[in-house]
């Protein structure tokens, strides 16, 4: 269809197509030929690094309440801080976006519900990943933090 958006662009193409899919009068023969994955290459998650008392990750995704999703998740935290439970004080810091350093006090939950509104959490989330949120607040704005930004957590 014509006009495209330029901010909705993948919708305005592929939505149509999957109309067209799902009631029948197209098939995925009439979209084109296959693409050649042979040269295609998956790139390797990002990991979380265990050294000497912290632990060196980085925001992999920040979602729509302003959550940080870490790369690692429990397993990697406690192999550098080992058992942790709830209750047990943390500090991330963030490199910002003009190369400072943003400290955050954290404490650790399995639930929102386990600290105070407005205070600032790590948790690990429904993926098994690693996270940080302000328990009812976006930590994402209120930091100014964005995916990509290296983090180093240690105990508070």
């Amino acid at each position: 269809p014509s006009p495209t958006s330029s901010t909705f662009h993948g919708r305005d193409i592929f939505a149509p197509v999957t109309a067209h899919l799902a009631a029948g009068d197209a098939t995925f023969d009439d979209l084109g030929p296959a693409a050649d994955l042979a040269g295609v290459e998956r790139l390797p998650p990002p990991t979380a690094e265990v050294v000497a008392g912290e632990l060196r990750t980085l925001v992999t995704y920040v979602d729509s309440f302003g959550n940080l999703r870490l790369a690692g998740g429990r397993d990697e935290l406690e192999r550098a801080f080992g058992r942790v439970e709830d209750g047990r004080p943390f500090v991330a810091a963030f490199a910002g976006a003009g190369g400072e350093s943003i400290v955050e006090p954290l404490t650790f939950a399995d639930t929102f519900g386990s600290v105070q509104q407005g205070a600032a959490l790590l948790f690990v989330d429904s993926s098994g990943d690693l996270a940080v949120a302000d328990n009812q607040g976006n930590i994402a704005a209120r930091l100014d933090v964005a995916s990509g930004r290296p983090v180093t957590l240690t105990t508070g």
